[in-house]
């Protein structure tokens, strides 16, 4: 092969003194190029672009020229005029997609390999391979760091891999996880959800993990610790905002720390995507309002009305808790909120969807 020197001079001396054409200022360039001549390559390909201002393939080889020189910005902004006057061209965006992936640009480096895609499906194997080699960081990141508790480093590099391809699934599953274990719950059940979307194969792991957390909660529950239940349960709910099962627990929990509220919002969130869960539902409805009709036939009227209230707070819609109320106040000589129970207690057994049922508890 020629020196250098001697492949341009004969180059050069091809072209002639002649005023040049842009192809023959093009072919200059291209001569500099090929021997990394790249400050000399740019300004033919710039004269090239000067006799004409929509010359693809100048901007193209300028490009590739300042991409020696390690210019990446303009390199950037070369590709993308080059695509513009042609966007057909599959070489500059491969090119564009392999600058962008070096300045850790991931989500605009991979809309570029989707574009080269479109026009040669043979790019898709260096596509995947490079997904491959960010999420292959990540892990490396997850392995290396998950024993100091730290998650930050691996979650931004499964970010980052999947704004290069946000339709890998592998990535996706790996985000969940990390974040799993920063106890970013929400996240988490969203990345993992996003994982069967792209491969339905995933989804006995998202709900193994799901299955996992419920576990926990209910093991908790059973040993009397129910503010732990309580968040394991809070916690699972974030995974999956649609699991019955976790609102379920999570109500039982809040009823057991007297938090009536919430303990029957949760549960009326469980009927509605498990219409089954009533049953625990009015049972433990029954149990607060027969807790009060106790106490009424003791004669204590104040302790009574406090459990009636408890049974409104936690089921709105229970007319016995109303009459007990009702009643409660009658004896404590406040007829005007004892009739005004009454009136409550008409109202709620002409809207009631629910049928309370006596005996057992939760």
């Amino acid at each position: 092969m020629a020196t250098g020197s001697n492949y341009i001079e004969r180059r050069v001396n091809e072209v002639g003194n002649s005023q040049k054409s842009k192809e023959q200022y093009l072919s200059e360039g291209i001569a500099y190029y090929k021997v990394k001549q790249y400050q000399l390559a740019i300004e033919a390909c710039e004269q090239a672009i000067q006799l004409d201002c929509n010359y693809a393939r100048a901007f193209h080889g300028k490009g590739l020229a300042l991409a020696g020189l390690g210019r990446n910005a303009e390199v950037v902004k070369a590709y993308q005029q080059a695509i513009r006057l042609d966007p057909r061209n599959t070489r500059v965006y491969i090119d564009l997609g392999n600058v962008l992936y070096q300045l850790r640009q991931f989500e605009e480096s991979g809309k570029a390999y989707r574009h080269a895609m479109q026009f040669d499906p043979n790019i898709t194997q260096v596509y995947h391979d490079l997904t491959k080699a960010l999420v292959d960081k990540a892990d490396i990141l997850y392995d290396r760091v998950k024993h100091d508790l730290f998650y930050g480093e691996a979650i931004v590099a499964y970010e980052q891999a999947i704004l290069f391809n946000p339709d890998d699934a592998n990535a996706y599953l790996q985000l969940g996880k990390a974040m799993y274990e920063l106890g970013l719950y929400k996240e988490s059940g969203n990345a993992y959800k996003r994982a069967v979307q792209y491969d339905s194969t995933l989804a006995d792991i998202y709900t193994n993990q799901l299955r996992a957390h419920i576990g926990k909660g209910k093991a908790l529950y059973d040993k009397g610790r129910y503010r732990e239940a309580r968040a394991e349960f809070a916690n699972a709910i974030l995974f999956n905002i649609n699991d019955a099962q976790a609102y379920a627990g999570h109500a039982k929990a809040l009823y057991k720390l007297g938090q009536y509220l919430e303990a029957g919002k949760a549960f009326r969130q469980a009927i509605q995507l498990a219409p089954e869960h009533i049953q625990e539902y009015t049972t433990a409805t029954t149990s607060i309002t027969e807790k009060g009709n106790t106490l009424y036939e003791q004669g204590s009227y104040k302790n009574a009305l406090l459990n009636y209230k408890q049974a409104i707070l936690f089921a709105s819609e229970c007319a016995n808790a109303y009459t007990g109320q009702a009643n409660a106040f009658y004896e404590l000589e406040n007829y005007r909120e004892a009739g005004r129970g009454d009136s409550l207690q008409t109202q709620t057994l002409q809207r009631c969807p629910y049928t309370i049922q006596a005996d057992s508890t939760v």
